[in-house]
């Protein structure tokens, strides 16, 4: 059985690992809100990540793949026996302090 909330904080903790040394260029680029699609299936695992329905650029890509290929492949390995895809989409709101 799959877990699905360890899932999901596997893939918000891979993001933020990523994310957090980029902090001050996401929010100079006005990318304070961000969105994480897992794809998760033995013959389907991937991931998009997107702000204001656009791709986010290619260094936050960079960033995110050294993370997160690595999640979501181990996600996929261990849930062999599923078959449906699991889909989780994760929204991350960077909070400026003041």
């Amino acid at each position: 059985m799959v877990n699905i909330s360890k899932l999901s904080e596997s893939i918000a903790r891979a993001t933020c690992v990523a994310l957090v040394p980029l902090l001050d260029l996401l929010v100079t680029a006005n990318l304070s809100t961000l969105a994480v699609r897992a794809t998760i299936h033995p013959e389907n695992v991937g991931y998009e990540a997107g702000s204001k329905g656009e791709k986010l650029p290619p260094l936050y890509m960079k960033s995110l793949d050294e993370t997160l290929i690595a999640v979501v492949h181990d996600a996929a390995v261990s849930i062999r026996d599923i078959s449906y895809p699991i889909v989780l989409e994760l929204i991350f709101k960077i909070m400026e302090q003041g």
